[in-house]
């Protein structure tokens, strides 16, 4: 509702409505401006109570902060997520910076600048811009717990162009020297060979494979059965066992014997993570992730000549184009069957005279040195 009053020549309008806050269900709010005439101020007001009513603001009123924010959207929101636990550690470590503790009144895009080259120094941008893909989201949280936010200071927010890493095959020779690490170094994380190899042969995720349990596997029929509540894509799914899947989980239940542990892979995502970290270092093969295991897997699978209906039921993408990206073909195998091909079927049949092929020859290397552009004539 707008109230007007005149003020000498001025006409001051005040508007009042209704706002949820974090730790009060409701409070009203005032907010007021003065302008030279009435028509411009009954403008004003109409238009900031539209803006009000379909969620849109232009001057911050809320004296909370976005560590308010924050911790509401991990108290809410987060705890049903399936990555719960790491988004809460992500959320965590953003709570220790300095930027959430500033009023949403008086935050900037400068604070959010500083914020975003600050984190860039030590982490790559694909890792900043999935973190800031969550900050996003508390922030657009806010017009639901009535917290009035500018919205436009972190969709607008310049992000750091990610280039696409390219994915390299893991040659068996590097996978034998993995292995072999593992062995030699089995006395912090036994598991990790086991867990390369199931990797191999399975193509499942990292955290597919953190979560199975053991009533999930069937080693009589050769089967995985993967709940859907445990898989990223939503769906269960059934994957067959080759014999390496088979010495991996082999190898695994002598573990389990030991641990009497649930799990077959007897540590959490993140341990596997730092696990392998300190593996591929002592390896010399830094350039190998988790995740292109998986990528070698259904490369493999594809060069054994399964269809890509039956990879997609193993991997369990949603679609098949997401599926082709994940299948590589292996250069040294494409040389292999280009080299088999004859040349002469490439060759040109007719035959140039003695002299002509020796001032053609010339030309070509001089143009192909940039020192020739003009037409040479045979002599």
């Amino acid at each position: 509702m707008a109230y007007l009053k005149k003020r000498g020549d001025k006409w001051l309008i005040t508007i009042r409505f209704r706002q949820q806050s974090v730790d009060k269900p409701k409070k009203w709010v005032s907010k007021s401006k003065t302008f030279d005439s009435k028509i411009e101020a009954m403008i004003w007001a109409e238009k900031t109570e539209r803006d009000l009513k379909f969620g849109v603001s232009h001057h911050i009123l809320t004296k909370e902060s976005f560590e308010d924010l924050a911790r509401v959207y991990l108290k809410q929101v987060t705890k049903v997520k399936k990555g719960a636990a790491n988004e809460k550690i992500v959320i965590e470590r953003l709570l220790r910076e300095d930027w959430v503790k500033v009023r949403l009144s008086q935050l900037t895009t400068g604070h959010l600048c500083d914020y975003r080259d600050k984190r860039l120094k030590t982490i790559k941008p694909s890792t900043f811009k999935r973190e800031w893909s969550m900050i996003r989201s508390i922030a657009r949280y806010a017009p639901s717990q009535g917290i009035d936010i500018n919205l436009a200071m972190f969709d607008d927010l310049k992000l750091p162009t990610v280039y696409e890493r390219p994915i390299q095959r893991i040659t068996l020779e590097q996978e034998e020297k993995l292995l072999e690490t593992a062995r030699l170094a089995a006395s912090r994380a036994k598991y990790m060979g086991s867990f390369i190899k199931l990797a191999l042969a399975t193509a499942m995720r990292r955290g597919e494979m953190c979560s199975l349990e053991w009533h999930e596997v069937d080693m009589q029929s050769r089967r995985i059965h993967l709940p859907a509540s445990k898989a990223k894509s939503g769906k269960s799914r059934t994957i067959p066992m080759t014999d390496k899947a088979c010495e991996a989980l082999s190898e695994l239940a002598e573990l389990r014997n030991a641990r009497n542990s649930l799990k077959v892979i007897p540590a959490t995502g993140n341990a596997v993570r730092l696990a392998f970290a300190r593996l591929r270092r002592i390896a010399g093969l830094d350039h190998i992730r988790i995740h292109d295991f998986r990528h070698e897997s259904i490369s493999r699978l594809h060069e054994a000549g399964l269809t890509l209906p039956e990879i997609q039921s193993i991997s369990g993408h949603g679609h098949i184009d997401m599926l082709q990206r994940y299948s590589h073909a292996s250069v040294d195998n494409l040389v292999a069957k280009l080299g088999g091909v004859k040349r002469d079927r490439y060759r040109c049949s007719i035959q140039r005279p003695p002299a002509m092929q020796s001032w053609t020859s010339r030309y070509v290397r001089q143009n192909a040195c940039g020192q020739v552009r003009s037409t040479v004539s045979a002599v």
